[in-house]
């Protein structure tokens, strides 16, 4: 559209389609929330994902929370810590698992915050393996490749 021209209802009705509705998560673009025994999923790739997990008995830590910074104080003010919750570490593995069905730019300089904290202490769970599924067959491929490992 053309700066200056007047919308049309087709116009107004496509912006309005495209906006987030009710329910949808405002963290991951595209994601709606999804519920089950009473756990919260913050996409239907990351329910997937967990019921695969769980299905195959494959050890994991939902929601695993990994402090990037400390707390600290800069001229007299407190500076809060910054974490990152990943969807799943898989301690046998030294694994992170992160469903994304779609990368935004926070995520991707989340992960690289998160990689050079792993990598600058490797005393904190060493430099694990970190998996961003972007759909349900990657989760399928990863599942499969995990299960082979293990025999």
């Amino acid at each position: 559209m053309a700066f200056g021209q007047r919308w049309s209802q087709s116009d107004i009705d496509n912006a309005q389609a495209k906006t987030k509705q009710p329910g949808e998560n405002k963290k991951v673009m595209g994601a709606v929330k999804q519920t089950m025994n009473g756990i919260e999923f913050a996409s239907k790739l990351e329910l997937y994902a967990y019921n695969q997990l769980k299905a195959t008995g494959i050890k994991f830590k939902f929601q695993y929370t990994i402090e990037i910074q400390k707390v600290f104080k800069y001229n007299g003010e407190t500076i809060r810590s910054i974490k990152s919750i990943v969807d799943f570490y898989l301690p046998e593995h030294n694994m992170i698992v992160d469903t994304k069905g779609f990368s935004t730019d926070v995520s991707k300089l989340k992960f690289k915050f998160l990689k050079f904290v792993l990598f600058s202490n490797p005393e904190i769970m060493g430099t694990p393996e970190i998996i961003l599924p972007k759909n349900q067959n990657e989760v399928d491929h990863l599942v499969n490749r995990l299960l082979y490992e293990k025999r």
